[in-house]
């Protein structure tokens, strides 16, 4: 009975000069449009507000001071917590559930953390550029040759995966929607998808 769709990634990433049947997109699209179903796909600018994966990853890590700068989301760890760069992969780990990789020295003070969640790798040369106090950096796509270049700049990088460090942003921008239509007093049931599992995730 659903009559639209909220996505944050749209289906279309490239121009279309057609719709022609048998391009995977295009048979999404014409499938929705039989069915009478809207879709709204809200990408980089959700990326930029605080329901963002990002500003949703930061919240679940349990940081402070939370704060942005661009797409980046940078917050500061408990006062009473002690944290190493391992350490810090550890929680990482337990609370976003991702198969993270970490480049940079294990042992390094962590104070201050920034996230840009999705493709975001370049995201390293803000922190360092505008001296955002960040001593490690958490994002869902990175380069080789970029985690290494961040590493010798200072950094410690936690790549998360795409899906990993975007799908926390469901349920909070869900809930935000209800709220929001409730207060309306709208009839509208907001219902968050379940999150499609693929090799590699964790569930």
């Amino acid at each position: 009975g659903v009559q639209l769709i909220i996505s944050h990634h749209p289906l279309f990433f490239k121009g279309h000069k057609n719709l022609l049947e048998g391009d995977p997109e295009v048979d999404v699209i014409c499938e929705m449009v039989r069915a009478r179903l809207s879709l709204i796909s809200a990408h980089t600018n959700l990326d930029k507000t605080f329901y963002s994966g990002s500003a949703c990853a930061a919240r679940a890590l349990g940081l402070e001071n939370i704060r942005q700068e661009g797409y980046l989301f940078i917050g500061d760890m408990p006062k009473d917590a002690k944290v190493n760069a391992s350490g810090l992969k550890n929680i990482m780990h337990e609370k976003l559930r991702a198969p993270l990789r970490m480049y940079g020295e294990e042992t390094a003070s962590i104070r201050t953390l920034a996230i840009a969640g999705g493709a975001y790798g370049e995201g390293y040369h803000e922190i360092i550029e505008k001296n955002l106090g960040a001593q490690a950096y958490l994002t869902g796509e990175i380069r080789h040759h970029e985690a290494l270049d961040a590493v010798e700049r200072g950094l410690v990088i936690y790549d998360g995966g795409h899906y990993a460090t975007e799908r926390l942003l469901v349920p909070e921008l869900a809930s935000y929607l209800q709220n929001a239509l409730d207060a309306l007093k709208y009839s509208v049931r907001v219902y968050p998808s379940t999150c499609v599992s693929f090799p590699g995730a964790l569930e």
